[in-house]
Protein backbone atom coordinates (compact mmCIF):
# COMPACT_ATOMS: atom_id res chain seq x y z
CA UNK A 1 0.00 0.00 0.00
CA UNK A 2 2.98 2.25 0.76
CA UNK A 3 4.40 1.89 -2.35
CA UNK A 4 1.04 2.67 -4.83
CA UNK A 5 0.67 5.66 -2.49
CA UNK A 6 4.61 6.67 -3.78
CA UNK A 7 3.73 5.78 -6.98
CA UNK A 8 0.51 7.96 -7.32
CA UNK A 9 1.09 11.71 -7.86
CA UNK A 10 -1.71 13.00 -5.70
CA UNK A 11 -1.10 16.71 -5.67
CA UNK A 12 0.83 18.76 -7.74
CA UNK A 13 1.84 23.00 -8.07
CA UNK A 14 1.31 24.33 -11.93
CA UNK A 15 3.86 26.91 -13.00
CA UNK A 16 1.48 29.78 -11.13
CA UNK A 17 2.00 28.41 -8.29
CA UNK A 18 -1.75 26.55 -7.81
CA UNK A 19 -2.19 23.54 -6.49
CA UNK A 20 -4.14 20.80 -8.40
CA UNK A 21 -5.35 17.83 -6.78
CA UNK A 22 -8.04 16.22 -8.84
CA UNK A 23 -6.89 13.71 -11.20
CA UNK A 24 -8.17 15.76 -14.28
CA UNK A 25 -6.32 18.67 -13.50
CA UNK A 26 -2.89 16.67 -12.20
CA UNK A 27 -3.07 14.99 -15.86
CA UNK A 28 -3.89 18.50 -17.76
CA UNK A 29 -1.00 20.08 -16.16
CA UNK A 30 1.28 16.98 -17.04
CA UNK A 31 0.36 17.17 -20.29
CA UNK A 32 1.22 20.96 -20.41
CA UNK A 33 4.35 20.74 -18.77
CA UNK A 34 5.86 18.35 -21.41
CA UNK A 35 4.08 19.79 -24.41
CA UNK A 36 5.81 22.83 -23.52
CA UNK A 37 8.88 21.60 -22.89
CA UNK A 38 9.02 19.52 -26.59
CA UNK A 39 7.68 22.29 -28.43
CA UNK A 40 9.75 24.65 -30.56
CA UNK A 41 9.23 28.35 -31.19
CA UNK A 42 12.32 28.32 -33.74
CA UNK A 43 11.52 24.59 -35.11
CA UNK A 44 14.83 23.84 -37.22
CA UNK A 45 13.54 22.66 -41.63
CA UNK A 46 15.98 19.33 -41.55
CA UNK A 47 15.63 19.40 -44.88
CA UNK A 48 17.51 23.12 -45.33
CA UNK A 49 20.42 21.38 -43.75
CA UNK A 50 20.60 18.02 -45.09
CA UNK A 51 20.81 19.20 -48.75
CA UNK A 52 24.15 20.88 -47.65
CA UNK A 53 25.58 17.81 -46.01
CA UNK A 54 27.44 14.87 -49.25
CA UNK A 55 26.55 11.83 -49.09
CA UNK A 56 29.72 9.46 -48.46
CA UNK A 57 28.19 6.07 -47.92
CA UNK A 58 29.85 3.51 -49.76
CA UNK A 59 28.12 0.82 -51.33
CA UNK A 60 30.34 -1.59 -49.20
CA UNK A 61 29.01 0.58 -46.07
CA UNK A 62 25.74 -0.15 -47.31
CA UNK A 63 26.03 -3.63 -47.15
CA UNK A 64 27.46 -3.24 -44.00
CA UNK A 65 24.96 -1.44 -42.50
CA UNK A 66 21.73 -3.48 -43.94
CA UNK A 67 23.27 -6.92 -43.75
CA UNK A 68 20.69 -8.91 -41.80
CA UNK A 69 20.95 -9.76 -38.03
CA UNK A 70 21.62 -13.45 -37.33
CA UNK A 71 19.86 -15.06 -34.21
CA UNK A 72 23.10 -15.53 -32.31
CA UNK A 73 23.42 -11.75 -32.61
CA UNK A 74 19.35 -11.51 -31.71
CA UNK A 75 20.43 -13.81 -28.76
CA UNK A 76 23.17 -11.85 -27.10
CA UNK A 77 21.80 -8.63 -27.38
CA UNK A 78 18.67 -10.33 -25.28
CA UNK A 79 20.56 -11.89 -22.92
CA UNK A 80 23.18 -9.00 -22.61
CA UNK A 81 20.09 -6.95 -20.72
CA UNK A 82 19.67 -6.85 -17.17
CA UNK A 83 17.19 -9.73 -16.47
CA UNK A 84 15.08 -7.88 -13.78
CA UNK A 85 14.89 -4.35 -15.59
CA UNK A 86 11.68 -3.40 -15.19
CA UNK A 87 9.03 -4.93 -17.78
CA UNK A 88 7.31 -2.40 -20.66
CA UNK A 89 3.79 -2.47 -21.42
CA UNK A 90 3.60 -5.90 -22.26
CA UNK A 91 4.66 -7.38 -18.97
CA UNK A 92 7.74 -9.30 -19.90
CA UNK A 93 10.87 -8.83 -18.46
CA UNK A 94 14.00 -10.03 -20.35
CA UNK A 95 14.07 -12.48 -17.60
CA UNK A 96 11.10 -14.01 -19.80
CA UNK A 97 12.72 -14.27 -22.92
CA UNK A 98 16.16 -15.33 -21.24
CA UNK A 99 14.33 -18.42 -19.37
CA UNK A 100 11.83 -19.36 -22.49
CA UNK A 101 14.75 -18.59 -24.76
CA UNK A 102 13.94 -22.06 -26.49
CA UNK A 103 10.37 -21.64 -26.91
CA UNK A 104 10.03 -18.22 -28.19
CA UNK A 105 13.48 -17.62 -29.34
CA UNK A 106 12.96 -18.38 -33.19
CA UNK A 107 9.97 -15.87 -33.19
CA UNK A 108 11.56 -13.15 -31.47
CA UNK A 109 14.29 -13.61 -33.53
CA UNK A 110 11.80 -13.37 -36.51
CA UNK A 111 10.16 -10.40 -35.31
CA UNK A 112 13.14 -8.50 -35.27
CA UNK A 113 14.60 -10.09 -38.85
CA UNK A 114 11.48 -8.64 -40.30
CA UNK A 115 11.62 -5.47 -38.98
CA UNK A 116 14.92 -4.84 -40.27
CA UNK A 117 13.67 -6.35 -43.41
CA UNK A 118 10.15 -4.39 -43.73
CA UNK A 119 10.29 -1.91 -41.72
CA UNK A 120 6.90 -2.89 -39.99
CA UNK A 121 6.91 -3.30 -36.31
CA UNK A 122 3.42 -4.18 -34.69
CA UNK A 123 2.12 -1.17 -32.95
CA UNK A 124 1.90 -3.13 -29.69
CA UNK A 125 5.74 -3.17 -29.64
CA UNK A 126 6.29 0.12 -29.93
CA UNK A 127 4.25 1.10 -27.07
CA UNK A 128 6.12 2.59 -24.23
CA UNK A 129 4.82 3.59 -20.88
CA UNK A 130 6.19 6.61 -19.15
CA UNK A 131 6.92 6.68 -15.58
CA UNK A 132 7.98 9.92 -13.73
CA UNK A 133 10.48 8.93 -10.72
CA UNK A 134 10.80 11.76 -8.18
CA UNK A 135 14.00 13.56 -7.62
CA UNK A 136 13.56 14.51 -4.46
CA UNK A 137 11.60 13.15 -1.16
CA UNK A 138 8.46 14.95 -1.59
CA UNK A 139 7.90 16.19 -4.63
CA UNK A 140 5.18 18.98 -5.54
CA UNK A 141 5.80 19.93 -9.17
CA UNK A 142 6.73 18.41 -12.29
CA UNK A 143 10.65 19.71 -12.59
CA UNK A 144 11.19 17.64 -9.22
CA UNK A 145 10.59 14.40 -11.34
CA UNK A 146 12.88 12.40 -13.77
CA UNK A 147 11.04 10.93 -16.54
CA UNK A 148 11.70 7.31 -17.48
CA UNK A 149 10.62 5.59 -20.99
CA UNK A 150 9.64 1.44 -20.19
CA UNK A 151 9.91 -0.28 -23.17
CA UNK A 152 9.21 -3.85 -24.30
CA UNK A 153 12.22 -6.13 -24.60
CA UNK A 154 11.84 -6.59 -28.22
CA UNK A 155 11.83 -2.72 -28.59
CA UNK A 156 14.96 -2.30 -26.71
CA UNK A 157 16.72 -5.30 -28.66
CA UNK A 158 15.75 -3.63 -32.00
CA UNK A 159 17.57 -0.05 -30.85
CA UNK A 160 20.61 -1.96 -29.56
CA UNK A 161 21.17 -3.73 -32.97
CA UNK A 162 20.79 -0.71 -34.70
CA UNK A 163 23.08 0.77 -31.80
CA UNK A 164 25.83 -2.14 -32.52
CA UNK A 165 24.84 -2.13 -36.68
CA UNK A 166 25.85 1.79 -36.95
CA UNK A 167 28.99 1.93 -34.52
CA UNK A 168 31.53 1.27 -37.03
CA UNK A 169 30.58 4.64 -38.60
Amino acid sequence: MARRRRNNISYLQDKDGNWCYNKVDIQREITNFYEHMFTSSHPIEFEDILRDIPTTITSIMNDQITKPFEEEEIRKVIFSMHPNKAPGPDGMSPLFFMQFWDIVGKDVTQAIQSFFHSSFMLSALNETIISLIPKVEAPSNLSQYRPISLCNVIYKAITKLLQIGLSPF
